[in-house]
């Protein structure tokens, strides 16, 4: 394993699409189910629309995105990102 030293940067490493990531509406914490999945999980808690507030282009955009010229990522996909380069590091 890689340590990571302070004051190091690493490239973040777009693999996931949002669609890639299990998400949930504040609804679906109730089913007992859902709760198993997030057991010793990382959870992050943000904005995932349906507005693009938090859109930013990433690399991981598609060819209807570009044509469009809009943002392609909510910020909560990109630290998620962030954070599998970090646990892959």
């Amino acid at each position: 394993m890689n340590l990571i030293t302070a004051n190091k940067s690493i490239p973040i490493l777009f693999q996931r699409r949002l669609q890639q990531y299990y998400y949930f509406v504040r609804e679906d914490l109730h089913d007992k189910e859902v709760c198993s999945l997030l057991k010793n999980k990382i959870i992050l808690v943000g904005f995932l629309g349906p507005g693009d507030e938090d859109k930013h282009f990433t690399p991981i955009r598609s060819r209807e995105e570009e044509i469009e010229g809009k943002p392609d990522t909510y910020g909560l996909v990109i630290i998620a990102n962030e954070i599998r380069t970090i646990l892959e590091n």
